[in-house]
């Protein structure tokens, strides 16, 4: 974990003090957290942009920064809730962490249960 914070976050961090509910702004510094290598802090910032709106783009990089730190447990129910609203990347991702612990059984059954979303996200 980093405790430094990533290059290139002056001007989000200024625009998020003029308008501290900008999803956008938060997803795009979360994210920047996130590639330094700092999910803990990436994760607070993405629930955070949940809260105020943020969609299944949120809930799948809430989803990953959440896999990174090792807590599954939010890890499946934020790939789940950013599948079941269309994004194909958190379905995929949904499935590997299922398959990772061992539930292949369940991963199998999101093909059924969930269909096949838009492009876009980002996968483990």
């Amino acid at each position: 974990q980093s405790n430094k914070e990533p290059a290139d976050t002056a001007k989000l961090r200024a625009d998020l003090s003029k308008n501290p509910e900008d999803v956008e702004k938060l997803r795009q510094l979360g994210e920047k957290f996130l590639d330094a290598g700092d999910p803990h802090t990436a994760r607070l910032i993405f629930a955070r942009a949940i809260q105020l709106g943020g969609g299944p783009t949120e809930q799948n990089l809430l989803g990953i920064a959440s896999y990174q730190i090792g807590d599954r447990s939010s890890a499946f129910s934020a790939f789940s809730a950013a599948a079941k609203g269309g994004l194909e990347a958190a379905r995929q991702n949904l499935k590997k962490v299922l398959s990772q612990s061992n539930l292949g059984a369940q991963a199998d059954e999101v093909d059924k249960k969930i269909p096949q979303g838009k492009e876009g996200g980002r996968a483990l």
